[in-house]
Formats: structure tokens, sequence, C-alpha cells
């Protein structure tokens, strides 16, 4: 279940069934989407993109996460991210990959100064995985261990950001 500012929650899979018997494939979807709680919200908050990213990720979450917010950016031409999440099951390390693809797919280039918060010990390591894989390809992102210490250096003026902050 995916939640946004958009949309209401969904089963898209529960939702084009026809009767109310399953194959076995549709019913291990179902089971799964059952399983697997998430929430999405990105919300444009006047001088930044504040997002909420909870519960389990996959790809098809990062990937609709990452559209959301580029979209929201883009709409609002504010590019400056606080994102705070508490995973409960990480990516996988070849989703963490795909994050970068999916980054330049969207167009989140150097225009976006990107602070995020990982609120789950258990989780951190995939986000600090992720964030190394986007600073070798030049994208942009930095983890931090609260939202406080995000929120400073999300805000402090570009010439005070070196390429170590970046």
């Amino acid at each position: 279940m995916y939640l946004s500012r958009r949309r209401k929650p969904t089963f898209p899979i529960v939702a084009n069934l026809k009767t109310n018997r399953a194959t076995g494939k549709q019913a291990a979807l179902i089971l799964e989407l059952a399983c697997m709680q998430n929430k999405i919200e990105v919300t444009f908050a006047g001088d930044h993109v504040r997002v909420i990213a909870d519960g389990d990720k996959d790809y098809r979450f990062q990937n609709r996460l990452w559209r959301e917010i580029s979209e929201t950016c883009e709409e609002n031409q504010c590019f400056r991210i606080l994102g705070v999440s508490h995973t409960t099951t990480p990516l996988e390390a070849v989703e963490g990959y795909d994050t970068a693809r999916i980054f330049r797919e969207l167009n989140i280039d150097n225009r976006y100064r990107l602070a995020w918060v990982e609120t789950n010990p258990e989780s951190r390591s995939m986000t600090e995985f992720i964030a190394t894989v986007l600073a070798n390809r030049g994208l942009p992102g930095r983890l931090f261990d609260t939202k406080e210490e995000a929120r400073i250096w999300l805000f402090k003026p570009d010439e005070e950001i070196t390429n170590v902050d970046h």
C-alpha cells in the first residue's frame, strides 16, 4: 500500500480482479502487498520539499518515491529536499544501484540539494550504501544522523558547501 499526497491508498491488483478468486500468482502478490507497509508523503513546505518515506522498500517504492519528489520539485521550482525515513525492510544492493539510474531518468542532478535521515539504525547501512553510489556518480545526496543536522546543511548558502559536504 502506498500513501501519497495525490492518491488514496490503493491495491492495484485487487482492484483489477474480476472475480473473488485469484490465481496462485495473484494471491501471492495480494499477500505481498498486504504485508508491505509503506508510506510516502511528499509536500512542498515553502522553502523546501518535505519527504516522509517509511516502511518496506523495494524498486517499485523507490521509483514511485523519486518520481513524486521530482514532480513536486519541478512544479514548485524548489530543489531542496529534506527526507526522513524509517525503513523496516531495506532495499537489496542491486536495487540500491538502481537509484542512480532512477535519478538520471528523472533528471535529478546537481540543481538538487538532498538531505536525508534514516531513523532505523538497522537500515542505515543500506542508506549509506545508496548515498555512496550516488556520490560516486556525481549525483546529489547526503545522509545525516538527525533531522536538525540535515536542516542546517540543507539551508547553508551554496558558497559554504564544499565538495565534502555535497
